[in-house]
């Protein structure tokens, strides 16, 4: 079955070249990431550029694109996007909050296309269906995975009592990473600790854990060596993305089905090329989720998942 968001893809993809459009002038392409170039936009950064040749957008041709990339300082981050701003980029392509944050920081007016959790609660948008700024592009919807999330935690922890939503410092904007969670929770009745530590700090984590009596945790990034030892205590640990199941160190993970963002982002940046205000353009949300859980972690902490929670699962590991 194709899936709602994958037709939409497919027509926003399609449109442009049906009508034969191809850009009227050379443009200047800003990249601003975290991390490294290879990860960029979930992986899809070279499909991203093939997307955009595919419209006329060619690199080095009809397409000048200027990246920078911050694996870890929040000043280096938006230095390098004031930086992308004084090139006198025509837009600027960006992945997640902190980037997103720091593009906006450095320009009200140049427009911002972006996949970013939830663009309203960061302030980078009025509402999904007119953005009313220079934010536009995929709002990921975080709102409707912690919901999915604490579904789950649920069904797998009935008493339920008390989460713990854990992060290694320093990270910028975890407020707003944490913000749709923590809303679920207390719509719930259901106590929530929000824990921050420093890289060395960890075993004070796990004392604090087992003080409060927390046994479900949402990992919002401990590092792996950290998941590890946070799985080794017989926790539930619902995992940011798959490969914290697929490595063995969480539970479960509940994350958007991204494999098309790269179609939508060219076609968000093909409009905006062509003139259209990102402040009128509505956010595409996603459609369609994928759950994955490993049936090892399960065993080894000790957790029954019921069938017929395992049948909704995109990916079971043995």
């Amino acid at each position: 079955m194709v899936s709602r968001r994958g037709v939409l893809a497919a027509t926003l993809a399609a449109l442009p070249l049906s009508l034969g459009a191809q850009p009227a002038r050379r443009r200047k392409l800003g990249i601003l990431g975290i991390g490294e170039a290879a990860g960029f936009f979930g992986g899809q950064r070279r499909e991203l550029l093939e997307e955009l040749a595919r419209r006329g957008y060619v690199p080095g041709h009809t397409l000048d694109i200027e990246e920078r990339f911050e694996m870890e300082s929040p000043e280096k981050l938006a230095a390098n996007a004031r930086e992308l701003v004084a090139l006198g980029v025509d837009a600027i392509v960006t992945e997640g909050t902190v980037s997103t944050l720091a593009a906006q920081a450095a320009t009200r007016s140049i427009p911002i296309v972006t996949t970013v959790g939830d663009p309203v609660i960061a302030g980078f948008a009025k509402e999904v269906r007119r953005p009313g700024g220079n934010v536009t592009g995929i709002s990921q919807n975080r709102v409707a995975l912690a919901g999915k999330q604490l579904e789950i935690m649920r069904i797998l922890r009935p008493k339920l009592a008390i989460v713990g939503i854990v992060y290694e410092e320093p990270h910028p904007g975890m407020e707003i990473l944490t913000a749709p969670m923590t809303r679920a929770l207390q719509a719930a009745s259901i106590p929530v600790r929000v824990i921050g530590f420093q890289p060395r700090e960890f075993p004070r984590v796990l004392d604090e854990l087992k003080r409060l009596r927390i046994d479900t945790v949402l990992d919002m990034g401990l590092g792996d060596r950290n998941r590890l030892a946070l799985a080794r205590t017989k926790r539930l640990v619902v995992a940011p993305g798959e490969e914290e199941v697929i490595d063995g160190s969480a539970l479960f993970a509940v994350v958007n089905d991204n494999r098309d963002d790269y179609l939508l982002a060219a076609a968000a940046l093909d409009r905006v090329f062509k003139g259209s205000n990102p402040a009128d353009m509505p956010l595409i949300q996603p459609l369609r989720y994928r759950t994955t859980f490993s049936l090892k972690v399960a065993k080894a902490i000790g957790i029954r998942v019921p069938p017929e929670v395992l049948l909704r699962a995109d990916r079971v590991i043995e």
